[in-house]
């Protein structure tokens, strides 16, 4: 290789000497190259004693490392901790620090929220007006569209509503079903001299039509306390019907219900507590003490509280339901003054219960007289109680009784509707209607 590049590179030069000066630089440059092999083998076993080497010293410094790790382990630990205390003692320091900023940032957020809602509140409220404003123009123009001549505005409004079909299927048959029931508990009412009253939908169903209104589901009756507890005696032993009692979360209020012993018939009548107040007469000033109730009902871990929350009807067989009574009771509106007759106590006032209530205006002072004595009304061909002063009840409670229907279609479902089209449901109400048929001919209880 080296002789040819002499050759490339000075050939003019190899060429003016001499014959046996060419065969010894011939022999020199051939001495000079198996040099150069020597010395490149020599080069390569050095490079291969390096590599070696280095990865000796290489192996030894990862045994090395090895063994300062292990020997720093306890050390790294003890170090992490002390920096994990001392970031905790900072940290908690900070949290100290930050406590009264974070609760004047709190105290602000809140006050800003209750200045939006209030506002929000004021909106809405004035919106309210404006469309209470316009639905009664509108009723107003079309009852006077509606009304013949020479009628009269309330019988219009009473045509009107009869005009209206009554329910179909199943849910008529649920209807007629809560009728046997209302029978039965009014044959018991009178046979234990237990005064009732009407009130709810059926109450409205009544005066408007003298039948259940169309889209309604159950039916609601008042009580007084003590009365509730003699039902309760007389039906003791009682092979058809049963008094249940619950405590029902998402109500936040207490259950009792009228119902037949099989427990198969979804079929029901609502008992509202009404109490006996040794007081006088006046507008409650305390009505919102349910509403605090409330409120620490959804605050509060106490694990009766938290069961309830898993259970949200609880029965009276429950063991957690006595715990559960004690919070209604704690919170309960005037507990000193709530009596259990009249007796003694020439102020005679009634009072809806604040187990039963979950907003104002609801929770209410009546007048002995607005309820006693007792009047009839007619209600799907049979005969009921009603409160003396039905029509100012129903004023407190609904308003205008003859106002347009607003909620045919966002009525409150006791039993989802789609269940009673069933054909199970169905043969098992027509056993049960021509079951009560045949007793209401000649059987009593």
């Amino acid at each position: 290789m080296i002789k040819k590049i002499f050759k490339a590179v000075l050939p003019a030069t190899y060429r003016k000497i001499g014959k046996s000066e060419q065969k010894i630089l011939d022999a020199l440059i051939e001495q000079n190259s198996l040099l150069r092999a020597e010395i490149s083998k020599l080069n390569g076993r050095i490079d291969s004693l390096e590599n070696t080497l280095f990865q000796k010293i290489q192996d030894e410094s990862n045994w090395k490392r090895t063994d300062i790790v292990n020997d720093m382990r306890p050390l790294l630990a003890e170090v992490k901790q002390t920096v994990e205390n001392e970031s905790n003692w900072k940290r908690a320091d900070i949290v100290n620090d930050m406590r009264p900023l974070l609760a004047e940032v709190k105290q602000t957020v809140e006050n800003e929220s209750n200045w939006k809602r209030d506002d929000l509140v004021r909106n809405i409220e004035e919106n309210k007006n404006l469309l209470r404003l316009l639905d009664f123009s509108q009723e107003n123009m079309f009852y006077a569209m509606y009304k013949k001549d020479g009628e009269s505005e309330i019988d219009a409004k009473k045509r009107f509503f009869k005009s209206i079909p009554e329910a179909t299927g199943g849910l008529r048959l649920l209807q007629k079903a809560n009728s046997v029931l209302l029978q039965q508990f009014d044959k018991i009412c009178k046979k234990f001299d237990l005064p009732y009253f009407f009130c709810g939908g059926n109450l409205v169903g009544a005066v408007r039509t003298g039948s259940q209104v169309p889209w309604d589901d159950d039916i609601d009756v008042i009580m007084l306390r003590h009365d509730i507890k003699k039902l309760a005696s007389a039906l003791d032993g009682n092979k058809d019907f049963r008094i249940t009692v619950l405590f029902d979360w998402w109500g936040k209020c207490k259950q009792i219900r009228f119902r037949f012993k099989n427990e198969k018939i979804p079929v029901f009548l609502d008992i509202f507590i009404y109490d006996v107040y040794k007081g006088e007469y006046k507008d409650n000033p305390e009505s919102y003490n349910h509403i605090e109730m409330v409120k620490f009902l959804e605050a509060t871990d106490l694990p009766e509280v938290q069961y309830w929350k898993k259970h949200p009807y609880l029965y009276d067989s429950d063991e957690h339901f006595t715990a559960i009574e004690k919070i209604f009771n704690r919170f309960s509106l005037h507990s000193n003054a709530i009596v259990d007759n009249f007796e003694n106590y020439p102020i005679k006032t009634i009072l809806r219960s604040s187990e039963n209530v979950n907003a104002y205006p609801h929770h209410r002072f009546y007048k002995y007289e607005q309820f006693f004595p007792c009047k009839k009304i007619s209600f799907e061909g049979y005969e009921y109680l009603v409160p003396n002063d039905y029509m100012g009840f129903l004023k407190d409670n609904y308003g205008d009784v003859f106002k347009l229907p607003l909620d045919i279609f966002t009525h409150f479902e006791h039993i989802p509707h789609n269940e009673l089209e069933s054909e199970e449901f169905k043969q098992m109400i027509e056993t049960l209607l021509e079951l009560y048929g045949q007793k209401n001919q000649g059987d009593s209880l």
